[in-house]
């Protein structure tokens, strides 16, 4: 802990140096703008959020609340940027991340018995709170060319929901603490070929399960994750093809797969309108080659598509997304949680219907509900939430997590692990949520 300390207090002054140097260049980085109030300079900014969680998670058997307990999340987001040069940006990106109770994972798992990581076996370790420097990336600027370098956020697709094209990282599937894209090491250089097409790529040097242990075997070159993609824009849409390889450690080692993409992203009258699919290119038993014998399209695509629109006598945003997951299952009786916990799938079933609606009154208060449907099993998850902007930087949210399914069905929760007792993952639960910008 005391190195945490000191390597925070380090970068912390290290970002608040008082920098001079030339203008702030031209180039255009993707990060997210300081809220009102951050510390700005010529060429470097600080900002950041501070993020309080609770949720009361509710035991419930015959339809009877029997039980609850609590679990509570604090999060720091510290984020710095400095363009040192006309043709030169860096960004970092800081997390201080404490979770107790229902909302840490070790937790979770451990108590039923299925962690493979026992707690009292590493006494000096935290597994109450980290401190990680989750970006940390540079920009060179060549007019044509941009290499960016360093751990970077890698997030392709244009979906809102689901993200088929997305394979470098297991995503914060609609997470409600934080929406950050995890760090991953590797370089990501980009072309601008035309005004209207550019080529980008990305080598990442981790693969997607971003393991805490060193082996030789990570860098094999069979063992390496890349993607290249092609964008264009025609119109009002904005178009995408592209390849990637993904690589993914397990108990049973590097599982490697090939993809074939496609995205779009555009407005149809006052729709905006998006898709996107991955197709998987099935690998023989021995890794050599591709063997497309025995399998079906629907098994092998990966694919969303869907649309916001701002209904104007109502004033509400409602967005609507449909999700199909070859590799998910029809049965509810061919469910593998195990699957799920290994980060191999988010979901279990093949098909998802995902709807939300939003409306914002006074300027400050907003009320919204997301919900998805397993369109296999019926089974329902909800979200509705009233959020109140107090003072433009701070927010307030109330809401519960809520699910609805017949006995077996993916939301219905309760999975049965040989030599265990049957274990509920979608217990129903209230949260209440603070957020600071600054």
């Amino acid at each position: 802990m005391k190195n945490n300390l000191l390597f925070f207090l380090l970068a912390l002054f290290l970002l608040t140096i008082p920098l001079s140097g030339e203008e702030e260049g031209e180039t255009e980085i993707f990060v997210e703008p300081p809220a009102e109030g951050a510390f700005t300079g010529e060429n470097l900014s600080l900002y950041g959020y501070l993020l309080t969680f609770s949720q009361v998670n509710l035991l419930i058997e015959n339809e009877k609340i029997t039980d609850s307990n609590l679990g509570s999340v604090l999060y720091l987001r510290l984020k710095g940027d400095w363009n040192p040069g006309e043709h030169l940006a860096f960004h970092t990106e800081l997390s201080y991340d404490a979770r107790i109770g229902n909302q840490n994972p070790y937790a979770m798992y451990e108590t039923p018995g299925i962690s493979s990581i026992h707690q009292n076996n590493y006494p000096l370790e935290d597994f109450v709170q980290s401190f990680t420097l989750d970006h940390a990336w540079g920009m060179v600027n060549f007019w044509w060319f941009d290499l960016q370098f360093g751990k970077m956020p890698i997030a392709w697709g244009t979906g809102y929901a689901f993200n088929p094209t997305d394979r470098v990282t297991n995503p914060a599937f609609l997470d409600r603490v934080t929406e950050e894209t995890p760090g991953t090491l590797g370089i990501a250089p980009g072309f601008s070929i035309t005004d209207w097409l550019a080529l980008q790529g990305y080598v990442a040097f981790q693969d997607k399960s971003h393991k805490k242990t060193a082996s030789l075997e990570d860098g094999k070159w069979q063992n390496i994750p890349y993607g290249v993609k092609l964008n264009a824009i025609a119109g009002p849409f904005d178009l995408s093809v592209s390849w990637i390889k993904e690589v993914l450690y397990s108990a049973q080692g590097y599982q490697r797969s090939f993809y074939t993409g496609a995205d779009f992203a555009g407005a149809v009258w006052n729709f905006g309108v998006y898709g996107e699919a991955a197709l998987n290119l099935p690998r023989n038993e021995e890794d050599t080659g591709f063997d497309f014998e025995g399998h079906k399209l629907k098994d092998v695509l990966e694919a969303c598509a869907g649309f916001d629109y701002s209904i104007p006598l109502l004033d509400v945003m409602a967005r609507v997304e449909y999700f199909h997951h070859g590799r998910g299952e029809k049965s509810k009786e061919d469910y593998d949680i195990m699957k799920i916990l290994s980060g191999e799938e988010i979901l279990q079933g093949e098909d998802y219907f995902f709807a939300s609606l939003e409306r914002t009154f006074f300027n400050y208060l907003t009320l919204a509900v997301g919900g998805m449907v397993n369109l296999n099993d019926r089974s329902l998850a909800l979200i509705p939430q009233i959020q109140y902007d107090l003072f433009g930087n701070f927010q307030v949210s109330l809401g519960a997590t809520l699910f609805f399914g017949k006995e077996g069905s993916e939301f219905y929760g309760e999975y049965e692990i040989p030599g265990m007792e049957p274990i509920d993952f979608t217990e129903p639960g209230i949260y209440l949520k603070g957020k600071l910008s600054f």
